[in-house]
C-alpha cells in the first residue's frame, strides 16, 4: 500500500491511497463514483460512503482508479482551511 500527500493544487489538498491488492469490484466503485445509492445497486460496507459523504460536506471530491489486476487507487481532494 502507498499514500501519497499533495498540497501543490493551490487552496486543496490531495490523498492517494494505492494497493496492489484485488481491484475493488464495480458493485462497489459505481455507487460511490455516482454519488447515489439507487435500491438495486448500492455498496456492502460503508467505509467509502462515509468518506464521500464528508467530502461532499465540505466540498471536496473522490476520484477512483482501478489499476486492472493491481488493485485501486483512490484519491481524495478537500479544501486546504
Amino acid at each position: 500500500m502507498a499514500v501519497a500527500v499533495s498540497t501543490a493544487s493551490g487552496p486543496w489538498v490531495e490523498l492517494t491511497v494505492a494497493d496492489d491488492g484485488p481491484p475493488i469490484p464495480d458493485t462497489e466503485l459505481v455507487p460511490i463514483g455516482r454519488g447515489e445509492s439507487p435500491p438495486l445497486l448500492h455498496a456492502t460496507g460503508l467505509g467509502l460512503w462515509t468518506v464521500r459523504m464528508a467530502l461532499d460536506r465540505v466540498g471536496g471530491d473522490v476520484d477512483l482508479v482501478v489499476n486492472d489486476d493491481r488493485g485501486t487507487a483512490i484519491t481524495i481532494r478537500y479544501p486546504a482551511d
